[in-house]
């Protein structure tokens, strides 16, 4: 069984493809946008199309619309292909329908009181 990968580990590894130099960046989306394309059968035409979109309609720099380029094949390093290590775990999808932020007491508090309200409807 492989070793948990901390944290740290993922972050170290996104961190240091982060502070690649630009050429190392674009070589590396290109990489995967070739591997994103077949995959997808999406030409390289219709991809770049998408690029430039993204480009033009939001204030990403370049290094951050590469990452963002990348993002695809991270997350198949780590859903698909099991490697955390080297990719990344999808999330924020849901931040649009969270209503609260309860402290760590509120939500503690909440949990026992749900789950003793459970086992007493459960035992009775």
């Amino acid at each position: 069984m492989a070793a948990p990968v901390t944290y740290a580990a993922a972050s170290d590894a996104r961190n240091s493809a982060t502070a690649a130099s630009q050429a190392r960046k674009l070589a590396t989306a290109a990489k995967h946008a070739f591997e994103f394309r077949a995959l997808t059968d999406a030409s390289m035409f219709d991809l770049l199309r998408e690029g430039l979109a993204m480009k033009r309609s939001s204030e990403l720099s370049l290094s951050q619309l590469t990452m963002a380029a990348n993002a695809p094949m991270f997350t198949k390093a780590s859903m698909v292909d099991g490697r955390p290590e080297v990719g990344i775990l999808p999330t924020g999808q849901v931040v649009g329908v969270i209503d609260e932020l309860p402290t760590v007491s509120e939500l503690v508090a909440r949990t026992v009181s749900e789950a003793e309200a459970t086992l007493a409807r459960l035992a009775g």
